[in-house]
């Protein structure tokens, strides 16, 4: 396999890792505040709806790293692609439900101000 195709993998590989870290922190620190962040009953949903989707782009990033790994243990009968559907949509599936959750986390945090 060329070089380009390992490095790509390995990128792909690395951010996927970052994500699932950053959504792990995230969701240790809501819990670690929880105290705090929790006290308006109201708009308690949001902060729950944020991290029902820090779990699912946790999920999807899993499903992402298997992907990966099937492909890569495929190599001798097809050649790994790294824009192959099995890849590219629980990648895709996991930045946007970051960025969802991401969104809502700050939406919350403001409407505590």
């Amino acid at each position: 396999m060329k070089e380009e195709k390992t490095k790509s993998f390995d990128f792909a590989s690395e951010t996927t890792k970052l994500i699932i870290s950053l959504s792990t922190g995230v969701i240790t620190v809501i819990l670690t505040f929880s105290d705090k962040i929790l006290k308006d009953v109201e708009i308690k949903w949001i902060l729950i709806t944020s991290i029902i989707f820090l779990l699912f782009s946790i999920l999807s990033g899993l499903m992402v790293m298997m992907a990966l790994t099937g492909s890569l243990a495929s190599y001798k009968n097809i050649k790994p692609n790294i824009s192959t559907s099995n890849i590219k949509i629980p990648s895709v599936v996991q930045l946007f439900s970051f960025v969802i959750s991401m969104t809502l986390f700050s939406i919350h945090i403001i409407l505590l101000i």
